[in-house]
């Protein structure tokens, strides 16, 4: 799920580039057919691809199985199930 702030939720569309141990790179494709890169190690998300034009400040939380990540005014919604796969 993403959602810019002061806008709408939209489901949005992924991959996955699974590693082992909860580590892998989780790419979304916005709304607008940009592509986020967000980066998993350890079961935690720790970064996202910084060569984007916005490079807004990342932060991350984890609510039950779902991971909370912002990035500048983004909000992303990633279940645990999509890093560790199920």
């Amino acid at each position: 799920v993403y959602k810019r702030q002061g806008q709408t939720t939209d489901n949005c569309q992924f991959g996955v580039i699974p590693k082992d141990n909860g580590n892998g790179d989780v790419h979304v494709t916005k709304p607008n057919g940009a592509i986020r890169v967000i980066y998993f190690h350890g079961g935690n998300a720790v970064g996202y691809d910084r060569s984007q034009a916005d490079r807004g400040e990342f932060s991350a939380s984890k609510e039950s199985d779902l991971y909370i990540i912002r990035i500048g005014s983004e909000r992303y919604e990633i279940p645990e199930a999509v890093v560790f796969g199920g």
